[in-house]
């Protein structure tokens, strides 16, 4: 595999750390772990220095999980890194995802952004893109959460770092990142990674059923804010994708 491998993990979670470790060996997949940002540890004045004034990152673990994803970003730029392999420490990969992660490397365009999801997505169109290798192919997202394994090449790595430092977004919007232009979002089928028994045992902060719900409604008018800052160029090209997507076949999960 040609791709740098990036496995982002915070210091505490050591557990998280040696399972994740023992999977990517027993793979024979070479890997680094990259420290993982505590948004907890970070400052007010830290915060604010990472945000802007208007961010929908409003807890801790959003924050964090943010940085650390963007901090990667800058590192494949400043280290003219080809292509990576991003995984988080709750990831599983099987035996063969090297395999295809390797033809799916040949396959990529590298004279544009591209990013790969290699975990589950909400929908994206029926018709693949193209055939990976045996049973996977590709297909073009158009709605996914999670960030615990995906592909990313150095153009997208560069677009991303623009578009979301300081950050203002989730690491996992893939649909804004679309929507934005910003770079193709593709997923492999079937699933190739999936998250392991780590995924319900959580590091970001818990909050109470009342905090949760403030939580909600703060992100709901942040977003209403957002929405209403889009340039009419961005309007007007969400409205065209949502038009040409609508007479394309779409498959659910």
């Amino acid at each position: 595999m040609n791709s740098s491998v990036f496995v982002i993990n915070l210091a505490r979670s050591t557990e998280r750390r040696r399972d994740i470790e023992k999977n990517l060996n027993e793979c024979k997949i070479n890997y680094q772990i990259t420290p993982a940002v505590d948004g907890a540890a970070l400052t007010e004045q830290e915060q604010k220095q990472h945000t802007r004034a208007i961010n929908y990152a409003i807890t801790n673990g959003e924050l964090g999980c943010a940085l650390s994803h963007i901090n990667i970003y800058r590192y494949i730029v400043e280290h003219d890194i080809a292509s990576a392999l991003i995984l988080e420490d709750d990831a599983s990969i099987p035996p063969h995802a090297s395999n295809v992660i390797e033809t799916l490397e040949r396959q990529i365009d590298e004279s544009k952004p591209c990013i790969v999801l290699l975990t589950k997505t909400q929908k994206y169109l029926k018709k693949p893109t193209r055939q990976i290798t045996g049973e996977y192919a590709l297909h073009k997202v158009l709605e996914a959460q999670g960030t615990h394994g995906y592909l990313i090449n150095k153009k997208a790595a560069e677009a991303l770092l623009a578009f979301l430092y300081p950050v203002w977004l989730v690491a996992d919007k893939w649909n804004v990142i679309y929507e934005y232009g910003i770079s193709d979002i593709y997923s492999v089928k079937p699933i190739l990674i999936e998250t392991s028994i780590h995924e319900s045992d959580s590091t970001i902060q818990k909050y109470t059923n009342e905090e949760r719900a403030q939580i909600v409604e703060n992100k709901r008018k942040i977003w209403e804010q957002l929405k209403k800052k889009r340039s009419l160029r961005i309007k007007l090209r969400i409205l065209k994708l949502k038009i040409a997507n609508a007479f394309r076949a779409k498959v659910k999960g």
